[in-house]
């Protein structure tokens, strides 16, 4: 048997990350395009984030509500029910917290410092990449052909959209796996 690494958790990842970024910013003799090769690398990686979010909304959508058998459009608006419900809770929740603590230690001077520095070190490039479409219009395509293929699916057929579906979420987990999650710190 196989001994496995030491792995770090994505979670201490960020933190390290957000020390080394601070440490880094503060430093202050790093030549200028350090900084605009790391604003470069978060732009194209935010780009592509961007363009995935939609696509993992397809791809992990679709295959599990057309796995759902009799009773799938039920469920669906039970869940979709859950989370509209928890995130009208949350948006509440949050705005209460921010507009009663920021005050506290936001300050008007603070707030234009801020303003005044600016954006800071500026792209090499982009690239350009936009979403094949918006995360609103991939949840709307998701449900609706999911429910279309589990009703397929009830009747004897659309095994082979299922199909397409199932192996184009295999190639977007294999995304996330590879791409996504290693290089989100």
């Amino acid at each position: 048997m196989a001994k496995k690494g030491f792995r770090i958790p994505l979670a201490l990842k960020l933190v390290i990350a957000i020390i080394l970024g601070i440490i880094v910013g503060q430093i202050g003799f790093l030549p200028e395009i350090f900084f605009q090769v790391l604003k470069t690398l978060s732009g194209l990686f935010s780009e592509f984030l961007s363009f995935i979010i939609p696509l993992m909304i397809v791809g992990l959508i679709i295959p599990g509500i057309a796995e759902l058998a009799e009773g799938a459009g039920k469920l669906l608006g039970i869940t979709v029910a859950i989370s509209y419900g928890s995130t009208i809770v949350a948006g509440i929740l949050a705005y209460t917290v921010a507009s009663n603590l920021f005050p506290m230690f936001i300050t008007s001077d603070l707030a234009n410092t801020i303003q005044e520095s600016g954006e800071g070190a500026t792209a090499l490039f982009s690239i350009g990449l936009e979403p094949m479409f918006s995360v609103t219009a991939a949840i709307i395509f998701a449900f609706m052909l999911g429910l279309g293929i589990s009703w397929l699916r009830a009747r004897g057929r659309g095994e082979s959209l299922m199909a397409v579906f199932t192996d184009f979420g295999k190639v977007i987990d294999l995304t996330l796996q590879t791409v996504v999650i290693p290089f989100l710190p």
